[in-house]
C-alpha cells in the first residue's frame, strides 16, 4: 500500500538560535536520552522542514514548545513565522501550571490566535539525563492541579509528556478534568531498558486508554527500536492503536529530533506497513483527521 500522500503532523520543533536561546541546543551542551544530538544544534524552520518532507504532503503542522526559557518570546516567533510562511498551523505552548502566576499566564496565551494547548514536562526518572520534571507526583500536586483546572476555561488542551510509571496519576488526572483533552506524546515513552519496562508501559498505557479524553501520539519511537524496524516496533504500535482507537490516535514526526533516526518519508512507509491492513477511513484518522480536530486546525 503507497504511503499517504496528504497528511498533518502533530508534533514539530522550530527554533531560530539568533533569535531566541535554547540551552539544550548550546555547542556544548551534552547528549540527550536519544544520543548526540549535534547535528540538529542549528535553525530549524518551515524551509527545513519542507525540504525533509521527500514525497510526503504535509498539509498542517503542529509545533510543540521546545524547551525556550523564553516561553512567550518562542510564541511570539512562531506567531510571526507563521504568519509569513504559513506553518505552523498551530502551537503547543509552554506554561508552568504550579506558578501562581499561571492564570495570567494563560489569559495571555489565550489571545495569541496560535496557542491551541500548552504543555508542561512532567517526565520523572531515577536518572537526570531523563528526567524533565522536579517531582514524580507533580500531578498529583494542588498547585500544579489548581492550574490545570484553568485549562478548560480557555478551551485549552494538554500534551501529557510523561514516563510509563506516572500514568496511574494520568489516569486521575483524566477523570478529574474529563472536559480538558490530553494527548499523551510519544506513545507514553516505553523504556524497555527499565525494569519490567515493557509490563509497566503496556499496564499503563491500556489503562489510560480507557480515559475517552486521552488522545495519543504515535511518535517518538526511538525507545523501542532506533533504526524503526517495522517487525520490532508492530507489536507496540498494534496494540497501542488497538487500546486507543484511530479516532484517538495522530501520527506525529517530532522533527528534527526523531529525524535524527528515522526520516519523515521512512516514517510514513514503516507505519504505513504497520497498519496496511488498516481502512482508509482508519489511516486518514491517524494521519490527518485526529489531529486536524484535536488541534481545531483550519
Amino acid at each position: 500500500m503507497s504511503a499517504p500522500r496528504r497528511v498533518v503532523d502533530g508534533h514539530v520543533h522550530f527554533w531560530d538560535l539568533a533569535r531566541l536561546s535554547y540551552p539544550w541546543l548550546a555547542p556544548d551542551a551534552p547528549p540527550r536520552p536519544f544520543g548526540d544530538h549535534t547535528a540538529i544544534k542549528r535553525d530549524h524552520g518551515p524551509e527545513h522542514y519542507r525540504a525533509a518532507w521527500g514525497n510526503v504532503d504535509i498539509e498542517a503542522c503542529v509545533h510543540v514548545q521546545a524547551n525556550c526559557p523564553d516561553a512567550r518570546g518562542e510564541t511570539l516567533w512562531l506567531t510571526e513565522t507563521a504568519a509569513r510562511t504559513g506553518m505552523p498551523s498551530a502551537h503547543v505552548a509552554f506554561a508552568d501550571l504550579c506558578d501562581p502566576r499561571i492564570a495570567g499566564e494563560l489569559e495571555w496565551l489565550a489571545a495569541q490566535p496560535i496557542v491551541r494547548g500548552v504543555r508542561m514536562m512532567l517526565n520523572w526518572h531515577e536518572e537526570p539525563l531523563r528526567r524533565a520534571a522536579e517531582r514524580f507526583d507533580i500531578m498529583d500536586d494542588a498547585a500544579f492541579r489548581s492550574g490545570f483546572a484553568l485549562l478548560q476555561r480557555h478551551g485549552f488542551s494538554f500534551d501529557l509528556g510523561c514516563l510509563p510509571a506516572q500514568l496511574a496519576m494520568a489516569c486521575r488526572l483524566a477523570d478529574d478534568f474529563p472536559g480538558v483533552p490530553l494527548i499523551l506524546n510519544h506513545l507514553g515513552w516505553p523504556l524497555l531498558g527499565d525494569a519490567d519496562g515493557e509490563a509497566v508501559w503496556r499496564a499503563g498505557l491500556r489503562d489510560i486508554a480507557r480515559r475517552p479524553n486521552v488522545a495519543l501520539k504515535v511518535s517518538g519511537l526511538w525507545p523501542i527500536d532506533r533504526r524503526w524496524n517495522a517487525q520490532t516496533l508492530r507489536p507496540f504500535v498494534r496494540d497501542a492503536i488497538e487500546w486507543f482507537g484511530f479516532e484517538r490516535c495522530m501520527w506525529a514526526s517530532n522533527y528534527p529530533i526523531e529525524s535524527l533516526m528515522c526520516s519523515i518519508p521512512q516514517q510514513i512507509a514503516v507505519l504505513d506497513r504497520i497498519v496496511a491492513d488498516a481502512t482508509a477511513e482508519e489511516r486518514h484518522r491517524l494521519f490527518n483527521a485526529t489531529a486536524r480536530e484535536i488541534y481545531r486546525l483550519p
